[in-house]
């Protein structure tokens, strides 16, 4: 992850300063909120964020507050890519997101959160098969960038060796499962499940190249699961 793409996005939520961060008595010590306020935003980790995230804006601080530590939170998360910190989980991200009414948020401050997002795609396409929970990833991004985005990221990587075992590896994940519902994120599952199935002539040939296990076990499942 490139350094200013992260400085992005501390730039654009500077403008949230540090609250009260006030939290529920009863599910919130007064003195996690004094540990949470003592530290600098950069000098948090997953342990010090940990318990504010998975309580924030349910029990503990406002979106406002959310939104200041947001910057430190992205940080953890992706500079823990491809293996992501057990305190602080991508696939929680989005509901967070939602919590915190992104949809209605000035398009800078998405525009900043899709930037560090899809730089943590970016190298989590290029890592060795195996990397981090790749449709996991995919799903969370989904909730903020597009499918297409996403594909061409990939097809930047696929001159690789790790690129095609990695869409073998999310190729064999996602094309037993049937993708139902009307949202966003359905609907680029469904649109990425098809880019992959339609890859099968590649992966033939990319397997000629790099006769690996996982990529002939998604060339063989692809013709159970057509499109």
């Amino acid at each position: 992850m490139s350094r200013p793409v992260v400085e992005r996005v501390y730039a654009v939520f500077r403008r949230y300063p540090l609250g009260k961060v006030d939290g529920c008595p009863c599910c919130v010590d007064p003195e996690e909120v004094a540990a949470l306020r003592a530290r600098g935003l950069g000098d948090h980790d997953e342990r010090t964020l940990g318990r504010y995230y998975r309580k924030s804006m349910s029990t503990w601080g406002t979106e406002e507050d959310f939104k200041h530590f947001l910057p430190r939170i992205l940080e953890l998360l992706v500079t823990k890519a491809p293996d992501f910190a057990i305190e602080i989980g991508l696939d929680s991200l989005p509901h967070k997101l939602v919590q915190a009414g992104w949809r209605q948020w000035p398009e800078e401050e998405r525009a900043a959160v899709r930037e560090v997002l899809l730089g943590a795609w970016r190298e989590l396409v290029a890592a060795p098969e195996g990397t981090g929970d790749l449709v996991a990833m995919i799903e969370a991004q989904l909730w903020v960038i597009d499918a297409e985005a996403l594909i061409a990221v990939w097809e930047e990587h696929l001159a690789t060796t790790p690129g095609w075992r990695r869409v073998a590896e999310a190729l064999i994940e996602l094309a037993p499962r049937v993708v139902a519902g009307d949202d966003g994120v359905a609907a680029g599952l469904r649109t990425l499940r098809a880019w992959l199935l339609a890859q099968v002539t590649r992966l033939e040939a990319a397997f000629e190249a790099d006769p690996n296990d996982r990529i002939a076990e998604a060339v063989d499942m692809a013709s159970f699961f057509p499109d």
